[in-house]
């Protein structure tokens, strides 16, 4: 009966060390920088202006940008049943969370808006533009579609 008792005791101690626990701390894994959780396709899923939300046409949800790490293809979409299109691509680099966007031939036309949120699904950006002495404050939604 000792020898039983002795064998259930060992295989409980050796069960309580060898199981992980579920609290695995994620703070050991690498993160994905900004540069590189952009790479892949995007669509557009969401606007804002000033906070309220507008309404995105059936050809503005099949805008797409592609970026590959050193270059971004917009495709716009437009037409009656949104069946024709136009791309255009552009250069653009990312300062933590700056997302700075240039002409492909002329690097001192350039624009840039802030990451407000990017993860492996979501990328969300930030632009203000002054018009006739009005500010303006653009969210923009992209869904990651690759």
């Amino acid at each position: 009966m000792k020898q039983l008792t002795r064998i259930f005791l060992a295989l409980a101690i050796g069960i309580f060390f060898s199981c992980s626990s579920d609290d695995d701390d994620d703070s050991t894994s690498p993160s994905l920088s900004n540069a590189e959780l952009i790479i892949g396709s995007w669509t557009w899923t969401a606007q804002s202006e000033n906070g309220v939300t507008e309404d995105l046409s059936n050809c503005d949800l099949l805008e797409t940008y592609v970026y590959n790490g050193t270059q971004a293809e917009q495709t716009d979409y437009y037409g009656d049943a949104c069946d024709q299109s136009y791309s255009s691509t552009e250069n653009y680099s990312i300062d933590d969370n700056i997302l700075t966007f240039s002409n492909v031939d002329d690097a001192t036309d350039f624009y840039s808006e802030e990451i407000i949120e990017l993860n492996a699904t979501t990328l969300k950006l930030k632009y203000v533009e002054t018009y006739q002495s009005e500010t303006f404050t653009y969210i923009d939604t992209y869904t990651k579609i690759d």
